[in-house]
């Protein structure tokens, strides 16, 4: 169930262009990181932060992973 939750904001903070949910997407993604990162139970997260950063389709993407 964790990783479905972690999938669907992934895909809301980043294949999505109104900001709104950008923003509610990111603030979640915050919130759960928070918690998991420190236990090690999101290692993907930095990585896949690190690289929308660098290459992501949209100036929305970009901005998200930051």
């Amino acid at each position: 169930m964790r990783a479905n939750i972690k999938d669907a904001l992934s895909k809301m903070l980043f294949g999505n262009q109104d900001k709104m949910v950008i923003k509610a997407a990111a603030t979640c993604v915050a919130a759960i990181a928070a918690v998991e990162i420190p236990m090690g139970a999101w290692p993907e997260l930095i990585p896949i932060l690190t690289e929308q950063a660098n290459n992501g389709e949209t100036v929305e993407a970009r901005l998200a992973s930051l």
